[in-house]
This record gives structure tokens, sequence and C-alpha cells, in this order.
């Protein structure tokens, strides 16, 4: 009928788990389930009438939301921010919620969702220069240490290409104006 064998934790704060785990007959192993509660560590023991007890440190871990430290961006255009969990997501996924402190310089996407088992969203999201400055943009969710980055926008530039140019006589030649980044939808004087 197998062996009931008796199950405990030094701190449920940081792993629990059930109060035992039964070895099938003739079994010589079974999964001990834990889960961690909080950061932190604990000792799990394992005893038994009859059986030396065992022990074993479980160690839990932060969950952390990594971002770019800086992302660069041209004023009116938008640039990938990359959102990632520090190990897989867990079932049901995780939405993680972005804001940026001054909507003035940088708007992004409200939220992306990190499918259970992905670290990364299907589609990262957008930061957007509105303005000529910078503003930090911070993902959270629930349970995870939050990630703050700081997007910087410029104005975009422009150059004429060549540097120089000879007319002779009253001819006309043109001569390209460069503009380092696309012009907005509606044009650019």
């Amino acid at each position: 009928g197998g062996r009931t064998v008796h199950r405990g934790s030094s701190d449920t704060r940081k792993v629990t788990g059930p109060a035992g785990v039964k070895f099938a007959g003739a079994a010589t192993s079974v999964l001990v389930p834990g889960t961690g509660v909080a950061p932190g560590a604990a000792t799990i023991t394992a005893s038994a009438v009859g059986i030396a007890s065992a022990t074993a440190t479980v160690n839990v871990g932060t969950l952390v939301i990594s971002v770019p430290a800086r992302t660069a961006v041209v004023l009116g255009q938008s640039a990938a921010f990359a959102v990632t969990l520090s190990q897989a997501a867990p079932a049901g996924g995780v939405t993680v919620t972005l804001t940026s402190n001054d909507l003035s310089k940088v708007t992004v996407t409200l939220s992306v969702f990190i499918a259970a088992g992905a670290t990364t969203p299907a589609t990262q999201p957008q930061v957007t220069g509105v303005g000529i400055g910078s503003a930090n943009v911070t993902a959270a969710a629930p349970g995870y240490t939050s990630g703050t980055g700081a997007v910087t926008v410029s104005a975009p530039t422009i150059s004429f290409s060549p540097a120089s140019l000879t007319i002779n006589g009253s001819g006309t030649q043109s001569i390209t104006l460069n503009l380092s980044s696309p012009a907005p939808p509606n044009g650019l004087t």
C-alpha cells in the first residue's frame, strides 16, 4: 500500500506545500511539490516512522520585469520597448502595464500580455516621441519587481546632399535636402 511521508517547511511565509506525500508500493521516489510565496529561503523536512528524516533548502527568487535601460526615438516616431520576464509566465499568463512619467514627451502602449510559458509578449510595446526631451517608462505586473527605462526623444535633423554644388552660368540644378527620419503623415515644411 505504500508509505506516507510527512513534510514540513521551516518558513511557510516563503514556501508552502502539502503536509505529506505518499510513496506508491515498491516506489523509490516521489515528487514533493513546493510553492514559492515570497522571495527568500526555507528548509523543507520529510520524515516517517522508522526512516531517517531528510532536509532540503528551497530558494524562492524574485520575479523581475526587464526593460531597456535607454531607448532613443525621434520626435513623431515610434520604437519597440522590449519587455522580458525573468522566468516563463505562469498558467493564465501575465498582463504587464506600462506607464510614462511624462506624457508630453513620451507615450507608450498601455499594456501587453505575456502568454503562459513565454517570457516576452507576442508583440513588444511601442514608445512614441511626442515632445523633445526624456521620460521614464515603467513596466509593472502584480507579483513582479517593476522595470524602468529612460526614453530620450530627439528632433529630426536635415542635411544637404551633396554638401556643395556649383551652378555654371544661369542654369538650374537641384540639391537634395535629407530628413533623418520619415516626415509625419501630414508632411513637414
